[in-house]
């Protein structure tokens, strides 16, 4: 395997991490802001929902872009986003908290289709040879991912605080959307 498929085997890692990696403490900082229990469960909702319907546009995206972009766009999206949940923190209005961290986990999840769906469509394309066995691995780091999610976010979350565990782990992304131009070949 090439470094290509290694990088798309860790995006999809660190992709899937970010869906979880708020759920060890973001509920109860939320009820600490009052924010209604139902909405605090909405904010998790909305994320798979952007995912759903995002995936849908991907391929036209990443035909007109190409996947070093496609891919890169996800990523520095997806470290945005993330960074900006960090912004949480001095906010005090239920509501606004509640707005703002809805359209943050829109976010969120377009970048996450964006990173996942450009990792089945690069190996697809360019790795037909190799196709069912990399899918089985995408799949596999999906896995991988929504289990270091939480670990990773608690982890943070008890050495850096709110703020910092956004802003370090988007941060990540920032420098994985980089690597991305050097390490995402258009042909294997």
């Amino acid at each position: 395997m090439d470094k290509t498929i290694y990088f798309l085997l860790v995006c999809n890692v660190i992709s899937n991490s970010a869906y979880g990696m708020i759920a060890p403490f973001l509920p109860q900082k939320l009820q600490s802001k009052d924010v209604d229990e139902n909405m605090i469960g909405i904010i998790f909702s909305v994320y798979s929902a952007s995912v759903i319907i995002m995936s849908l546009f991907v391929g036209k995206v990443f035909d007109r872009f190409g996947p070093v972009y496609t891919i890169a766009y996800g990523l520095f999206q997806m470290g945005v986003a993330i960074i900006l949940f960090g912004f949480i923190e001095p906010m005090n209005s239920p509501l606004t908290i509640t707005f703002y961290a809805i359209c943050v986990r829109l976010l969120q999840g377009c970048s996450s289709a964006i990173i996942q769906t450009t990792c089945y469509i690069i190996i697809t394309k360019f790795y037909p040879s190799m196709q069912t066995m990399l899918v089985g691995y995408i799949e596999a780091t999906t896995g991988l991912g929504i289990i270091l999610g939480p670990l990773i976010g608690s982890c943070l979350y008890s050495k850096l605080e709110f703020q910092w565990t956004f802003y370090s782990y988007g941060t990540c992304f920032l420098f994985f959307a980089i690597a991305a131009c050097f390490l995402v070949e258009t042909a294997p």
